[in-house]
């Protein structure tokens, strides 16, 4: 796996045997495709233009803000811009909105302390009172927090002090950044009207050592 520095742009070897590194690609490129329009003849230029104008397309929507893709991260997108006050419009393939976050069969482990970790602890139910079984889990398998979320995505040894978890190849610092933003992750959800049941023992993509997965 690549490293936040490996480079094929900064790698002598690679521009030896080439010759031409990425960014000379580039400018060759444009140099190439400027010449080749100078050679046309204005004639030939011409024909090459679009042939629909601005003012003959036919608009039907207008807005501030289009995503492409209606999965987990455009969906995302798509509120965050709308809370911030832009009209958004969602572009599919699909006829289902959701992306490969479908396939999640409704499970989520995120942790850090989150808030539905927190709601257990205290044996709360949510706000509209929908979940009213007791706490699965006792409070010292919810005590969380970032950084032993983060020890859980980077060594393994927190469970057995041989393991090595595959996560441990990741970048730590995209590793650190996903487990400090997983309470406001939660939080997110729950403002924009996901619910969580309780708390149910957790999943290796989440770090085993607390509890961290609810069913939306």
């Amino acid at each position: 796996m690549a490293g936040k520095n490996d480079n094929p742009e900064n790698d002598p070897k690679l521009e030896s045997e080439s010759g031409l590194n990425r960014r000379d690609f580039v400018k060759t490129g444009v140099a190439a495709g400027l010449s080749s329009g100078a050679l046309l003849g204005s004639d030939d230029a011409r024909t090459q233009l679009p042939t629909t104008r601005a003012q003959e397309t036919d608009w039907h929507y207008e807005v501030d803000v289009v995503i492409a893709g209606g999965g987990c991260a455009g969906l995302t997108a798509a509120i965050r811009a709308r809370d911030l006050g832009a009209s958004v419009l969602v572009v599919d393939q699909n006829f289902d909105l959701g992306g490969r976050m479908l396939h999640s069969a409704a499970r989520m482990s995120l942790g850090g302390g989150d808030p539905v970790q927190q709601r257990d602890i205290r044996g709360e139910s949510d706000q509209e009172g929908l979940v009213t079984v007791a706490p699965l889990e006792d409070p010292e398998e919810l005590d969380d927090s970032t950084d032993l979320l983060f020890t859980d995505l980077t060594d393994w040894s927190v469970i057995d002090p041989k393991g090595q978890h595959p996560y441990r190849y990741n970048e730590r610092d995209l590793a650190r950044s996903w487990a400090e933003n997983c309470p406001a992750t939660r939080q997110f959800l729950i403002d924009n009207y996901v619910r969580f049941s309780r708390v149910s023992s957790t999943h290796g993509g989440g770090g085993l050592s607390r509890a961290r997965l609810a069913n939306c």
